[in-house]
């Protein structure tokens, strides 16, 4: 127990050294909006670094290019907002997994990630690079728009989610550009250039890697251009102040002047556009609108004092505490120019962190009167802003290596465990368990801080189900011992539980937590038929991780001594079409409530028919003896097949249907392992059992004789 014990302060300690300390630290828990959903501003600052740089924190190797002596996305945030883009224009920023897509950008291949520089190179002034992309990208954008035409068709369409004023016109097989507009990237197009000259076979047969760099491509853009912008403001505000002059020039009268600079530049649109990043003003305008802090420094122009002053209190916060921030803002501005400009020796930084403290102290005091208050009601539903201690629990669950620590306890246990029946050492089972135990506790511990920060259960995306899978594994591995202090079944829901969690980090499943998509807000069916659905899931991968055994056993040991393991395999069973069944059915309720049908083949419905029926054939089978224990283990490893596809297969690999909340992709590769390697076991044992019935067969043939 001492060594469990020393383990657990190690992870503590581990835990504690991943929350680097930084001058920003205190600002960590403050609301912000970002992506849709009011969040804390670290988890915020990790999620806009993971877009682009796609990890939540600066490599160790990369500190110095980005002038940072600390990994935290918080302060890189921080540091650009108030210093622009301009100084990390050479940093290694910008993510690109596909080698396609650096193929064609004339990249190294070797590397991911490369700087604003080298990209805007490729693909706003390098000529070749360039049309390389607009053939790839234009040919993408074109097929998504229109069906399969036939060679002598004629189409002309305007792409302009693109680019307003970008044709491309379809003539004689040849896909080529009708207009364009002059900005880049579209700066080296023009009218007649040919895109590919066999469009209906180019545009017919796009690969899924033609999709794929299309496709990253097109987030590199909107990457780039939420990056520049930390720039617009001040180009906004240029214009506002020349326009300004312009009219001053021309002997307007100051009243005039203010409506005409109203018209123009709507004070208004001017807030929104003021900064894409620290969306910490709520509006007063809209109670679901919040602005960036860049807002603060926009100006209006005053008829009175005949020139711009700092626009009036646009918050929800009361006159004095907007007053006391927009001070505070500018004095932080200023302290922290200087501090960075002067290699960070010049102003002492205990003084930079009292300056950020305060400043975050009169955002927390200004949305006290926010905290938990609904800003959208709808019917009987309703959006809240999150407490600050809902704030803080996010942070948290953010920082904390949690699920690495589970994993790390689950395997100690599957160690212990595999040693106390190796060794026949009966207190390293004990040991065992009380690791597994405490990373139950720790996986407990994610599924309620997601539940709490988000308001609903975690199931409503592929990285949730795949932790909330494992605990239901263990969970009934948890039972089982219960009532017979068996450690067949808890080993087997460990294995299945550390085994999909480790393919969770390797695949690295988007983790953000976000609200739940429209078709899903519903609290009591995702309960009632998400949590018994998916719940049968770990059932069946309990049962599956049995029948592995089952066979195991059987070969090494016979039969006889696998009856126990059978019978496991069976009650596992019995759980997981228990809660398949009604849950599907439950479904189709829903479905019913929602969508206006109760069924319509859709690919989710139908693959989760397909499994239930096998399973209930697999347990008909068992129970009218048609087939014995072997059949039964058998029929759990090709259920957990069926399954498998239902759950990841249907929404990774299909793709289509109704539940296209539940689609993404990622992880085919060790999915299709997964079912070659099984099939391989299968088969490998099929051909292992035919051999010993044929032997059997000759061996009592010449008995007879």
């Amino acid at each position: 127990m001492k060594f469990l014990s020393y383990f657990l302060v190690y992870l503590i300690f581990i835990s504690s050294g991943l929350i680097a300390k930084s001058p920003f630290d205190s600002t960590k828990d403050l609301p912000v909006a970002h992506q849709g959903r009011f969040r804390s501003l670290d988890a915020a600052a990790r999620l806009w670094l993971h877009d682009i740089y796609h990890r939540q924190e600066l490599k160790q190797k990369d500190l110095t290019s980005f002038r940072a002596s600390d990994p935290s996305a918080l302060e890189l945030l921080w540091k650009m907002h108030f210093l622009e883009h301009f100084p990390w224009d050479h940093s290694p920023l910008f993510w690109i997994h596909y080698a396609d897509v650096k193929s064609i950008l004339g990249f190294d291949k070797g590397k991911n990630r490369f700087s604003f520089d080298e990209l805007s190179y490729s693909l706003f002034e390098d000529k070749e690079t360039n049309l390389n992309v607009m053939k790839c990208l234009l040919t993408y954008e074109f097929a998504k728009h229109h069906e399969p035409l036939d060679s002598d068709s004629h189409a002309k369409v305007e792409l302009s989610t693109l680019s307003p004023g970008l044709w491309l016109s379809l003539q004689e097989d040849h896909l080529h550009v009708a207009s364009t507009s002059k900005s880049p990237p579209w700066n080296f197009l023009y009218p007649g250039f040919i895109i590919t000259k066999n469009a209906s076979n180019d545009l017919e047969k796009l690969t899924k890697r033609d999709k794929q760099s299309a496709e990253e491509i097109l987030s590199l853009l909107t990457s780039m251009n939420g990056y520049a912008k930390n720039t617009t403001y001040s180009s906004i505000e240029a214009e506002v102040e020349s326009t300004l002059r312009q009219l001053e020039k021309n002997g307007m009268s100051s009243s005039d002047i203010a409506k005409t600079l109203e018209r123009q530049f709507p004070l208004i649109e001017r807030l929104k556009q003021a900064g894409t990043t620290l969306k910490m003003l709520p509006a007063r305008f809209s109670s679901s609108e919040w602005l960036s802090l860049k807002a603060l420094k926009v100006k209006v122009y005053d008829p009175q004092q005949q020139r711009l002053v700092l626009s009036e209190n646009f918050t929800s916060f009361d006159d004095e505490t907007f007053q006391l921030l927009r001070n505070s803002y500018f004095a932080l501005e200023a302290s922290i120019k200087y501090f960075y400009s002067n290699g960070n020796k010049q102003v002492d930084v205990q003084e930079l962190e009292q300056q950020i403290r305060q400043f975050a102290e009169i955002i927390k005091e200004g949305y006290k009167n926010l905290a938990g208050l609904s800003y959208i009601k709808s019917g009987d539903k309703k959006l809240t802003y999150p407490s600050f201690w809902r704030l803080k629990a996010e942070t948290l669950y953010h920082r904390l290596p949690l699920i690495k620590i589970a994993i790390g306890l689950y395997i100690i246990a599957l160690s212990l465990f595999f040693a106390s029946n190796t060794l026949q050492i009966s207190s390293l089972n004990r040991w065992g368990l009380t690791a597994l135990t405490a990373g139950f506790a720790i996986h407990t511990a994610i599924l309620i801080l997601r539940c709490y920060v988000l308001q609903r259960p975690p199931v409503s995306n592929m990285f949730e189900t795949v932790v909330y899978v494992p605990w239901i594994a263990l969970l009934i591995g948890f039972f089982f011992h219960f009532i017979s202090s068996s450690r067949l079944v808890i080993a087997a829901s460990c294995l299945a539980s550390v085994s999909l969690l480790i393919i969770l980090e390797l695949t690295q499943t988007d983790s953000r937590l976000e609200n739940v998509q429209a078709v899903l807000d519903s609290q009591y069916w995702l309960i009632v038929h998400v949590l018994m659905v998916v719940g049968s899931y770990g059932a069946f991968a309990v049962s599956g991780i049995l029948g592995h055994f089952y066979l195991l056993h059987f070969i090494n040991k016979g039969m006889k001594s696998s009856e126990f393991i059978a019978k496991a395999i069976l009650h596992t069973l019995y759980i997981g079409v228990a809660l398949l069944i009604p849950g599907t059915i439950l479904g189709g309720v829903w479905a019913a409530e929602s969508w206006g049908r109760f069924w319509d083949w859709d690919p989710k419905e139908s693959w989760a028919f397909i499994s239930a029926c096998i399973y209930v054939v697999v347990i008909h089978a068992y129970t009218f003896q048609r087939i014995g224990d072997f059949g039964l283990a058998i029929g759990a490893i090709f259920g957990l097949m069926a399954i498998s596809f239902t759950w990841y297969g249907v929404n990774y690999i299909l793709g289509t249907g109704m539940h296209s909340y539940g689609f993404g992709r990622g992880g085919e590769n060790y999915y299709f392992l997964y079912l070659l390697s099984e099939s391989a076991f299968l088969a490998t044992l099929a051909c292992w059992r035919l051999a010993a019935f044929l032997q059997a067969k000759k061996a009592l043939k010449r008995i007879r004789q």
